[in-house]
């Protein structure tokens, strides 16, 4: 399922994400190649892609969840270029996306905020094509958006937005929702 903001400036990018989501799963979850040069994003030049380079993807998640993208994908041969967690807890137990990131070599990032200047330069310094957010609780300022070339897609694993805060997943279960 994809979420996307109805406002009205975000039509644009909604139907070009819309278009890239059905394509990329009309392609079996396979990447979809660029042929085409990139447009300018926040005044840098980002290159061409030729046919024989896969999407560079940035995954923002966390839990299990986040996890299993990440190795879905890795596995499928999408180069995952970074993986954007949450801050986790002193002395708790690492999350999986994490562990998941560090054993196939993916570098994470765990910002203290994601308003501060420096890291959205450092999301822009991973040059994404892509955004998959997994399960993602954070508020991302929008600007974050703009970065990667082909977008974002956010999806969670309960059903929105009909079930959301803190026990989406539970209402679904206690509601019988099947879809």
């Amino acid at each position: 399922m994809i979420i996307l903001d109805n406002g009205p400036r975000f039509q644009i990018e909604k139907a070009s994400i819309c278009f890239f989501a059905n394509k990329w799963l009309q392609n079996g979850g396979k990447s979809i190649k660029r042929t085409r040069r990139r447009k300018k994003s926040m005044g840098q030049e980002r290159g061409v892609r030729t046919r024989q380079e896969s999407l560079r993807i940035a995954i923002m998640g966390q839990a299990a969840f986040g996890a299993r993208v990440l190795d879905t994908l890795s596995d499928r041969g999408e180069k995952i270029v970074a993986a954007w967690l949450p801050q986790g807890k002193a002395g708790g137990k690492p999350d999986p996306l994490k562990t998941a990131a560090d054993g196939r070599g993916i570098t994470t990032f765990q910002p203290e905020s994601y308003r501060t200047p420096e890291t959205l330069e450092a999301f822009r310094s991973t040059n994404p094509d892509l955004l998959i957010m997994a399960f993602v609780t954070d508020i991302i300022p929008p600007s974050f958006f703009g970065i990667p070339a082909q977008g974002a897609i956010c999806y969670h694993p309960s059903l929105l937005p009909r079930h959301r805060g803190g026990s989406a997943i539970n209402w679904a279960v206690i509601m019988g929702d099947r879809e």
